[in-house]
């Protein structure tokens, strides 16, 4: 007899527009930065920590980013992240492109545990208890709020499959993810003009699909 597979917690979502007012209103350059990251592009605390300075072109305004199985996506940044990105960039000191983009005080690449105590300080000051896959949530939560394929969600947070993003997101807003599947599918849309309506405050003109080139890195 074959037991039923255990279903996975499902993860706590925040308001994308909170989390976006808490990277807007971070004091400190860096911080302000690597909240930005998290809110505009949904990358995983690692894919951030890994990013050097050779992955962030003003002018191209994507992260190449480096994703579980050596894989590469390109993710497109959107303005208001992209602004706090070269804020960030304009308080140090000249670095090659080797470099790492974010780093401690004292010049290393920060860690794992920068980030997650940097979230906890933001925290502190909104009340809430943040992490940094709490953004990777409300970031694809906000996807599907905006009618996005699924699929497109799959590719901008580097999934394998797409099971796995409907199983940590879609039953969160189950109705939503299904008429954003449908619209797509019946219009032949992709999150690029799905999402790209702006929407409330003037951040939320902000998401883009991602490049189709996804490759295994040669290493």
């Amino acid at each position: 007899m074959e037991l039923p597979r255990k279903r996975r917690p499902m993860p706590h979502v925040v308001d994308w527009e909170i989390l976006a007012a808490a990277a807007r209103a971070e004091p400190k350059p860096r911080d302000a930065a690597i909240l930005g990251v998290l809110v505009y592009a949904g990358l995983r605390r690692g894919e951030l920590v890994g990013l050097s300075m050779r992955d962030f072109s003003p002018t191209a305004a994507t992260l190449p980013v480096l994703g579980k199985g050596n894989k590469d996506r390109v993710i497109s940044l959107p303005k208001p992240g992209q602004r706090m990105l070269k804020a960030y960039l304009a308080s140090r000191q000249e670095a090659g492109p080797e470099a790492p983009l974010f780093v401690t005080s004292v010049g290393q690449r920060i860690t794992h545990k920068v980030v997650t105590r940097g979230l906890r300080r933001t925290g502190q000051r909104t009340g809430r208890h943040l992490h940094p896959h709490m953004f990777r949530h409300s970031y694809a939560t906000e996807l599907l709020e905006r009618g996005a394929d699924i699929r497109d969600i799959r590719d901008l947070l580097g999934h394998e499959s797409v099971a796995t993003t409907e199983n940590l997101h879609a039953r969160e807003r189950g109705p939503s993810a299904a008429r954003g599947r449908a619209a797509g599918e019946a219009r032949g849309e992709t999150a690029e003009s799905e999402v790209s309506g702006e929407r409330g405050g003037g951040d939320k003109k902000c998401f883009c699909a991602p490049s189709q080139k996804r490759r295994k890195r040669v290493v």
